[in-house]
């Protein structure tokens, strides 16, 4: 979901944008469109009855059935994920022809706009990644996995805590990472080796998306970047990243070597829990970079997943991602 007016150009969505613009939606007053995305809008209202501003999120009418179901289940998912550090969720249904989410207003912008002006002092990209940790730790523990972390769905309330949002494509512990149509789920320069692949995943995979987006923070780039999707999915299956002190040799020892494990191409190589990982980086703040126990110890180096194999010449696999790829 892109806020106005930066992101995408308009062009590109105002013809599926709904101008509800002082309308009566669900008892809600609407003011303006503040966000378009490429099948929801999201507006500025007001709820007389709660005395708030919130943030209506419209579906597009000419939504396909499986976004409809991914709209929906995002708001029942939010519903039951009360957390500081999750965008809180009022209200879900429909209501004159339309389906909708009634969620908290987040007026600083997003990660994704922050990171377009700029690299992060480590503390405070570190500050960022444990309050998304936390989020993830209280998602996991009701059994839901995001599948989609990434700059765009981490937001800013007005005190400067960070929230995760947008769990459109979360789904259940050891769900396929791919739908039924074989199209892949989550976004490229954040997708984990076995998501990639459509295996089966846990919340393990949204501790690699949570290192490639601590990555960024750093240094300015995700870790892999190409021409095109199936190249930098290639990266993620078969290379590894430039090491972040390569890159700003300032940056503390343990946390390179943290954001390394969350990178593993293994599931197994990675911190078990987002709560260990929390751990680590409280330990790495509260010591202003020097405890690298906990971060170097969190996990052994695994051994090769033998199921995900290097991608490099598995010719029929690869058409088979290029075609799932255009359909996401």
């Amino acid at each position: 979901m892109e806020r106005l007016p930066d992101g995408l150009p308009l062009n590109d969505h105002i013809e599926m944008a709904i101008d509800l613009t002082g309308r009566t939606i669900a008892g809600l007053d609407v003011f303006e469109l503040i966000g378009l995305g490429g099948v929801a809008e999201v507006y500025r209202a007001f709820d007389a009855r709660a005395e708030r501003e919130v943030a209506l999120k419209v579906l597009s009418q000419r939504a396909e059935p499986d976004m409809i179901r991914r709209f929906m289940r995002e708001g029942r998912v939010l519903l039951g994920l009360r957390h500081p550090h999750i965008v809180e969720v009022y209200d879900v249904g429909e209501a004159q022809m339309l389906r909708y989410i009634v969620m908290e207003l987040m007026a600083a912008g997003s990660l994704k706009e922050c990171l377009q002006r700029g690299t992060l002092d480590w503390r405070e990209a570190t500050r960022i990644a444990l309050e998304i940790a936390r989020a993830l730790e209280h998602a996991h523990t009701h059994g839901v996995i995001h599948r989609d972390v990434k700059p765009g769905n981490v937001m800013f309330a007005a005190d400067g805590r960070a929230k995760l949002t947008d769990f459109g494509l979360a789904g259940v512990a050891d769900a396929s990472a791919m739908t039924r149509t074989g199209t892949v789920l989550g976004t490229v320069f954040y997708l984990s080796p076995e998501q990639a692949v459509g295996r089966p995943v846990d919340g393990r995979t949204d501790l690699y998306a949570l290192g490639a987006m601590l990555y960024e923070m750093l240094v300015g780039q995700p870790p892999f970047t190409g021409p095109s999707a199936v190249s930098i999915i290639y990266k993620h299956l078969n290379e590894e990243p430039r090491p972040l002190r390569q890159l700003d040799p300032s940056l503390p020892q343990a946390l390179e070597h943290l954001v390394s494990r969350l990178l593993s191409k293994s599931a197994d190589g990675r911190p078990e829990t987002a709560g260990k990982v929390a751990e680590a980086l409280e330990d790495l703040l509260r010591s202003d970079g020097q405890a690298a126990h906990r971060a170097v110890d969190l996990v052994a180096p695994a051994e090769p997943d033998d199921d995900i194999v290097p991608y490099a010449g598995r010719s029929e696999e690869r058409a088979a991602l290029e075609a799932a790829l255009e359909r996401a």
